[in-house]
């Protein structure tokens, strides 16, 4: 889990699974999940994704889709830094 607190390297698993789940490889650190073609139901697979890589619970409602991979990436370094701080030793 700790891998992943670099927003660079979030990024990257970003446009991955981006890619991935959109079949869009012009994806790019500026790029937006809808404005790439997603929708409600890749949004889903696009959590269940992240949540199954990065080890954390993330809610669809939660993910900030709206905007660019970049602001996705701090959001979930943020959500990572907490989940490490509050895992046990």
């Amino acid at each position: 889990m700790a891998d992943y607190l670099n927003v660079t390297t979030l990024e990257s698993v970003l446009v991955e699974t981006f890619q991935l789940i959109l079949e869009n490889h012009a994806v790019s650190p500026k790029s937006n999940f809808f404005a790439c073609g997603g929708d409600s139901l890749s949004a889903l697979e696009l959590t269940d994704r992240l949540s199954a890589r990065l080890g954390i619970d993330i809610d669809v409602a939660e993910l900030p889709l709206w905007a660019d991979v970049s602001a996705i990436a701090e959001f979930l370094r943020d959500r990572l830094a907490v989940a490490v701080r509050e895992s046990p030793g």
